[in-house]
């Protein structure tokens, strides 16, 4: 069996989203090599996580 293999996850991308609510960041990694003959499938490519836009807190100081 072959089984995937993927790159290192990407920089985290800008947040972004409405200050009300908060935003959402991604980040992604491809994949090197696909499974093959019953190998391992491959995780997760896309990732991301709540956060707060830059400039909404520039707004709270």
């Amino acid at each position: 069996p072959l089984d995937c293999e993927v790159s290192l996850w990407s920089s985290w991308g800008l947040c972004l989203g409405p200050c009300s609510t908060g935003g959402v960041r991604h980040r992604t990694r491809y994949i090197m090599l696909r499974p093959a003959n019953a190998g391992i499938p491959c995780p997760e490519l896309e990732e991301q996580a709540e956060c707060m836009p830059h400039s909404c807190m520039k707004k709270r100081q």
